[in-house]
Formats: structure tokens, C-alpha cells, sequence
């Protein structure tokens, strides 16, 4: 994975990387529980603002966890999955 320095903040950073497998034996629980999201910019994005940023727009019930997976990739992982339901459907009440 590529590091790359944004303001002296390390945008990857190996302990927040999620790497999943390419054979499709992905858990589950993942496929429940989370949504893949691709920022589209130019620039690097930190994995931190965005997170901040929508759990302020989906408040969420339950806790977000936001992973790297690639360049502007993220992957979002909510505790509840009807949390994920309402997030793709665009019921931010």
C-alpha cells in the first residue's frame, strides 16, 4: 500500500487498512453490514474527514468504521445493517 503524506498526515496507514479476498468468500457479516464508496477526485482523500463528515450527514444509530481500500475507496461498516438499508435509500432523518 502507498504511502502518501497530506499535511504531515499519513493518508494509509496499515493498522486502518481492510484487505478482503479476491476468491469471493467474503464474510457475511461484511456483506451485511457494509457499503463500498468511491470518492471522485484528483486528489488523495483522508479516510478521517469523510468518516466524520458522514456520520455527522447519516447519523447513524449504531458505530461507523470507515477502511482504505485503494485510491479514494472506502469502505463503510455499520453496526446495525438497517443502518446500511437507510443510508442507500437516502432517509438521512
Amino acid at each position: 500500500m502507498e504511502n502518501r503524506n497530506n499535511g504531515g498526515v499519513n493518508a494509509y496507514d496499515d493498522a486502518d487498512t481492510l484487505e478482503l479476498e479476491e476468491d469471493g468468500n467474503i464474510n457475511a457479516a461484511i456483506k451485511e453490514h457494509a457499503l463500498v464508496g468511491k470518492v471522485l477526485s484528483n486528489r488523495g482523500v483522508q479516510r478521517l474527514k469523510v468518516l466524520a463528515i458522514l456520520k455527522k450527514v447519516w447519523n447513524c444509530d449504531g458505530n461507523l468504521e470507515c477502511h482504505d481500500l485503494e485510491k479514494n475507496m472506502l469502505l463503510f461498516v455499520f453496526e446495525f445493517p438497517h443502518e446500511k438499508e437507510r443510508v442507500i435509500i437516502c432517509k438521512f432523518v
